[in-house]
């Protein structure tokens, strides 16, 4: 099951539903309506696919490099408060 989930839906199904909802946002223009509910359903579509394939990462990298790049990245952005909650875990 995991298996069909990672290849056929995450894999196939969520990118075609995104160029589906991004086209529709090029109709929605074309014919005077609003594209915003598109592209947000488009975005989520590939934020979604994305955060799937956050929990593999974590088991093939580990947990303390993980934590390592979010603190590269926490750094990168300049908050500090989220790179003191990760060491102090």
């Amino acid at each position: 099951m995991a298996l069909f989930v990672t290849n056929f839906v995450v894999g196939r199904m969520v990118p075609t539903l995104a160029a589906f909802f991004v086209l529709r946002a090029i109709l929605d223009t074309a014919s005077g309506e609003h594209p915003l509910p598109s592209i947000i359903a488009a975005m989520f579509l590939l934020g979604t696919q994305t955060t799937f394939r956050i929990p593999q990462a974590v088991q093939h990298v580990g947990c303390r490099e993980l934590s390592l790049g979010v603190v590269a990245l926490d750094q990168v952005t300049c908050a500090p408060s989220l790179t003191c909650y990760i060491l102090s875990i």
